[in-house]
């Protein structure tokens, strides 16, 4: 027997009781138009670098930067040729006034053998070993025991006295300056002796205000004792200075 129909739910025979056994397959049929454009995908992942492109051309100048940081001191240069010679100066104002050659007078006894043992005596000068003759006037003959002062000022007079005592006694001397034959300064220096044969030197300075005409002496006096006391020669000296 054969197959029996199959009917549906009205009982109509389903047709595909009468459809024959499926057939080979036909050849492909011609390609169908394009369809439509699709949705856009995802973003792919990032691609490998490319190659360096072609240098661009040079762009235009940029604006001048900020002045940079002072740098270092450099070495020192080489160094450079003289200069011309340039114009005289002005002339300057005066100096003060130099010391020059200071006015004096040195003088001494350079005969000795005054003897000083009856009193006060005036020591003579028979010598002079420096004068300046426009301040001082001296005598080596008339009155050589005197010092004239030419102009007035301030002067300093060092002296020395240098005696022989011919006894055996205690004996004093001493040596002062007078000031126009009577005034006598209160300075006075004073050698104490008491060897028979000996020499003795005493010496001091001192400072005095003169007037024009004026004129000085040494005077040297001996105290106690007898016998004589002599002076030595070219050892008692003067010496007079303009200071002011």
């Amino acid at each position: 027997m054969g197959e029996k129909a199959t009917t549906n739910f009205f009982g109509i025979i389903d047709p595909s009781f009468f459809t024959g056994g499926t057939g080979g397959t036909g050849g492909t049929g011609s390609t169908g138009g394009t369809g439509a454009l699709g949705l856009t995908g995802g973003t792919g992942g990032t691609g490998s670098t490319g190659g360096t492109g072609a240098l661009g051309l040079t762009g235009g100048t940029g604006g001048t930067g900020g002045t940079g940081g002072t740098g270092s001191t450099g070495g020192t240069g080489a160094l450079g040729l003289t200069g011309g010679t340039g114009d005289t100066g002005g002339t300057g104002g005066t100096g003060a006034d130099g010391l020059g050659l200071v006015p004096c007078i040195v003088c001494r006894d350079s005969v000795g053998g005054t003897n000083i043992n009856s009193g006060t005596v005036v020591i003579p000068f028979a010598t002079e070993d420096i004068i300046d003759n426009i301040y001082f006037t001296h005598s080596t003959i008339t009155n050589n025991s005197r010092i004239y002062f030419n102009f007035s000022g301030r002067y300093k007079i060092d002296f020395s006295l240098a005696t022989n005592n011919n006894n055996t006694a205690g004996t004093i001397s001493s040596i002062a300056i007078r000031l126009n034959g009577s005034n006598i300064f209160p300075y006075t220096c004073f050698c104490i002796v008491y060897v028979r044969n000996i020499n003795t030197y005493t010496s001091g300075s001192y400072i005095i205000d003169a007037n024009s005409g004026d004129y000085i002496e040494l005077l040297a006096t001996k105290y106690g004792g007898n016998g004589n006391m002599l002076l030595i020669a070219n050892s008692s000296t003067i010496i007079v200075t303009k200071i002011g």
